[in-house]
């Protein structure tokens, strides 16, 4: 999954997994995609890493303009440790 030479905590794995699973992107590539960026963006730790997904999807916009998330609530089941 991780490009050569790149190590990531199993934490931080996780948190892109659950990221990739909310996405409904169930694939390696997009898993590392996911890592790629977190470590462009000098993320380290699952908490920087749940803020900058709340950050991310806090920012999308429908292509009416509206936020699409602002009356959503979080469907979160932690799976992976239940």
């Amino acid at each position: 999954m991780a490009r050569r030479g790149e190590q990531h905590s199993i934490e931080l794995i996780y948190a892109a997994l659950r990221e990739a699973v909310l996405m409904s992107k169930l694939n390696f590539n997009y898993i590392d995609r996911i890592l790629f960026d977190w470590k462009k963006k000098g993320i380290q730790s699952p908490v920087q890493a749940r803020e900058s997904s709340k950050a991310f999807h806090g920012k999308k916009i429908d292509n009416k303009g509206n936020n699409t998330n602002s009356s959503k609530k979080s469907l979160y089941y932690n799976w992976l440790e239940d």
